[in-house]
């Protein structure tokens, strides 16, 4: 399954899900989506603070498909793109912390990067291999609860920015 067809199959569905409740506070953008902070670089998966497109308290982007063979090299320039351009973000709203989500190789990857006295830190909040047996759904299930912090860190973040 190449990289739009498993993204809207799995990833957006689920990002959408995550915040259909909070349509108050965060929009969703897809596919080829622009922020002006990046230079115009193009992502798979914008979410904006409702009102205020300029403001973006996360960045998605899909490192291929589920089966696709995509290679590491591929990986390694999207974490290169993502990081980059969440720190040209986060320079640009003057804050502290934004978050990011990376789906590559089955897993999804819920991260967010903080800066702390000048130097730049990853999280990973959670990381879920995409379900396909019923050992894997019981692995997923227990980590949604990091999922909802991560989802909880967004909205708050959302609700600090200007």
């Amino acid at each position: 399954m190449l990289e739009r067809t498993a993204a809207s199959y799995l990833i957006i569905y689920l990002v959408n899900q995550l915040f259909i409740a909070h349509n108050d506070i965060i929009e969703r953008g897809w596919l080829e989506r622009e922020l002006y902070s990046t230079d115009r670089t193009k992502f798979d998966g914008i979410l904006f603070k409702v009102e205020n497109k300029s403001i973006s308290p996360a960045l998605i982007e899909f490192s291929g498909g589920i089966n696709d063979k995509t290679s590491s090299q591929k990986n390694s320039k999207d974490i290169v793109k993502l990081c980059r351009n969440t720190i040209k973000v986060m320079n640009d709203i003057k804050t502290d912390r934004m978050m990011c989500t990376r789906c590559y190789d089955h897993h999804i990857h819920f991260k967010r990067l903080i800066k702390f006295d000048g130097t730049m830190y990853r999280k990973i909040d959670a990381t879920i291999e995409i379900p396909n047996t019923p050992r894997k759904l019981k692995a997923y299930i227990k980590e949604i609860p990091k999922i909802f912090a991560w989802k909880q860190a967004v909205i708050n973040h959302v609700i600090d920015m200007n």
